[in-house]
């Protein structure tokens, strides 16, 4: 079963906050309802200023021209009558939770530094563990 887009939400900061569904049914008329926030921090202009230039390189071959701010809410065995309702509520924790954090003027900037700080950390460590943070960066949804 592949991720619906529930909901987009653009932020005062310029960009867009998607709610992607992932919930399945798993046993009798029980749910697991997932819902994921996801937002894509373009590689390119002011944000990357001062990042290593060879650490964007690598990020750009290996993900593309964006990496995704990407968080989990869900639930384990929900009744089928209430999945649409948690899913709803879900979506409402994480905004009246998280929505300052994403919508900051800096969110972009301090998240791609936190990566190439990642990448820079690991960047002598065996290949397997590079590996990894690149590919949980391209991951789409």
């Amino acid at each position: 079963m592949s991720a619906s887009l529930l909901k987009t939400v653009p932020l005062s900061n310029g960009l867009m906050l998607e709610f992607w569904d992932e919930s399945r049914p798993t046993a009798g008329d029980r749910w697991y309802v997932g819902v994921r926030a996801v937002v894509a921090v373009p590689l390119a202009g002011p944000v990357t200023e001062g990042a290593p230039a060879e650490i964007i390189g690598l990020l750009k071959r290996a993900v593309g021209g964006s990496i995704r701010y990407r968080f989990l809410k869900e639930r384990h065995f929900i009744p089928a009558d209430e999945a649409e309702g948690q899913k709803r509520e879900l979506i409402r924790i994480f905004l009246d939770n998280d929505l300052k954090y994403l919508a900051h003027p800096r969110f972009a900037e301090n998240f791609i530094r936190r990566k190439v700080q990642e990448i820079r950390e690991k960047r002598d460590w065996p290949e397997e563990h590079l590996e990894k943070i690149l590919e949980d960066l391209r991951q789409s949804n």
